[in-house]
This record gives structure tokens, sequence and C-alpha cells, in this order.
């Protein structure tokens, strides 16, 4: 029964091609049975996320939205409350180069067990690396 079992948010980022979403979906297929995965996701192609059986929302990138970031990150921030408070995950994935500030400040507000970044680390030679707490 998915009552009992764990729950799992990913939110993944729509990047430039479908490998933030292809890597979450893969995340989600491992863990059927074992974990029940819901989406939070910026990537467009949100119908293939239910067409795998999942239960999705989508909200705009911030690359296409006309707000200014700091307005994008305030309503990612409710939005994402609001899809944790029906949720009430014990794991949030962001798979994405950054984790959005809003994403952060409504895991912190929601008091959200784990959270976890799925990042490929393929960068060019040239990167700094990026401090994370």
């Amino acid at each position: 029964m998915t009552d009992t079992l764990p729950r799992v948010l990913f939110f993944n980022i729509n990047g430039s091609g479908l490998g933030h979403l292809s890597r979450c979906l893969a995340y989600a297929r491992r863990l059927e049975g074992r974990a029940k995965s819901v989406f939070f996701s910026l990537a467009s192609a949100i119908e293939i996320i239910n067409e795998m059986g999942f239960e999705a929302d989508y909200l705009v990138s911030p690359f296409w939205s006309r707000s200014h970031i700091n307005a994008w990150n305030r309503e990612l921030a409710v939005r994402m409350g609001l899809i944790l408070e029906e949720v009430k995950p014990h794991v949030a994935v962001f798979d994405g180069t950054w984790p959005f500030p809003g994403f952060v400040q409504a895991c912190d507000v929601a008091r959200v067990p784990y959270r976890v970044w799925s990042n490929r680390r393929l960068h060019r030679l040239d990167f700094e690396p990026v401090p994370v707490k």
C-alpha cells in the first residue's frame, strides 16, 4: 500500500534537454514498490511523468518566466511549500546545477527530514567547485 511507503519529492530543472528529468524518472522507477515518488518539475514535458504513472505538478522555469529571479524564487517557495504540505515527503531531491533559494527555503519551513542534491558533476576543466554546507 502506497500510504505506508516513504514519500520522495523529485524537483528537477528543465536544463537544455531531458537529462535532469530522465535521471529523476530513473530514480523513481528504481524506487517503485519501496517509496511513493511525486514530481514537481520545471520541465515542460510533464506529460511524460504522468504517462509513466507518477503524480506531477509544473512550474515555469525562471529562464522562460517574465518574472525577476527574486520574484520567481518567492513564487517557487510558495508553490513548493504547498506541494510539501500535501506530499509530506521524507526526502526532497533537487536535480539541477544549483539548488534554487526558493526550494531550500520551502524545505526549511516544511522541515523536510532529508534533502538530496543530484548533480552529475560533468563540468568543464576550468570549473571551480561550489562550496556546499
